[in-house]
């Protein structure tokens, strides 16, 4: 049986992007998304589903069993992993920006000495007459 899904247009695009062929119908698509995402889940409702043919009452508690554990094991499981993703993402950036910090720092620094040697060159190009009071005139001197 089909059903008809009401998507939003982004998820329309990501969908037509993910399918590998242009033949490939978006049902496929979903289908691999699902497995990859939980595995088991195809075959559980696959075993399910042969419960209700047989006994209907097994089928709702089996039903409500697997819902429970892909709750459990899939959304909580992933909100989890999403908040240790999002601890590992802010640890890196802290290491990046301490990282950075020093970086900028050794950069300072090394402007800081590049000034004070520059200030050495400038200070010893001065010329020696100028330190010692001066060269005296020819004029002055005595013969």
């Amino acid at each position: 049986m089909t059903r008809q899904l009401k998507i939003s247009e982004d998820v329309h695009m990501m969908l037509s992007l993910l399918k590998p062929f242009s033949s490939t119908s978006y049902d496929e698509v979903i289908r691999d998304l699902i497995e990859k995402a939980c595995p088991y889940l195809p075959h559980e409702l696959e075993r399910i589903s042969q419960l209700k043919q047989e006994e209907s009452s097994e089928w709702d508690e089996q039903l409500n069993k697997l819902q429970n554990d892909l709750f459990e094991n899939y959304y909580v499981e992933g909100l989890l992993r999403k908040r240790k993703e999002q601890k590992e993402r802010e640890k890196e950036e802290a290491v990046d920006q301490y990282l950075e910090e020093k970086e900028r720092e050794e950069e300072e620094a090394i402007d800081r000495q590049i000034e004070g040697q520059e200030k050495l060159q400038e200070q010893s190009r001065t010329p020696a007459s100028k330190k010692a009071g001066g060269i005296p005139n020819k004029r002055s001197v005595k013969k």
